[in-house]
């Protein structure tokens, strides 16, 4: 059914967007850019009191190991500068951040077989 990883990784992106926008959050932005430091997948509020900005990592199957495992230390602290600069952009939006992790396992038909939403994981720096 995939014919390539953006493919599935547009996929799941589109998942986590609409399972957290059913679980009571409000996206900002989808695919900010910072720079040298990639992207953010969502950027969302789940209260007036705090940003959450969310890696989704999807794959289909699990050949290559679960998709939580993708967020290694590298891509960590990529996501921590990148999250930096979207607040220092973006002064007005609540000071208090979070990082969440979405981790989805697709079927062979592009249904989701697991889900997994880990919340204020904690990141490494160094």
């Amino acid at each position: 059914m995939f014919k390539d990883k953006k493919g599935v990784g547009n996929l799941g992106e589109d998942i986590a967007q609409k399972y957290l926008e059913n679980n009571g959050y409000q996206i900002i932005t989808r695919n900010w850019h910072a720079g040298k430091y990639g992207e953010i997948d969502l950027i969302a509020t789940h209260s007036s009191s705090e940003v959450v900005f969310v890696e989704v990592k999807t794959r289909s199957g699990l050949g290559f190991g679960y998709p939580e495992a993708a967020v290694n230390k590298s891509k960590q602290i990529k996501l921590r500068n990148a999250a930096i600069s979207f607040t220092l952009k973006y002064p007005q939006l609540p000071k208090n951040i979070r990082f969440d992790v979405i981790a989805i396992v697709l079927g062979a038909d592009g249904q989701v077989v697991d889900l997994k939403h880990y919340k204020n994981v904690e990141l490494q720096y160094k």
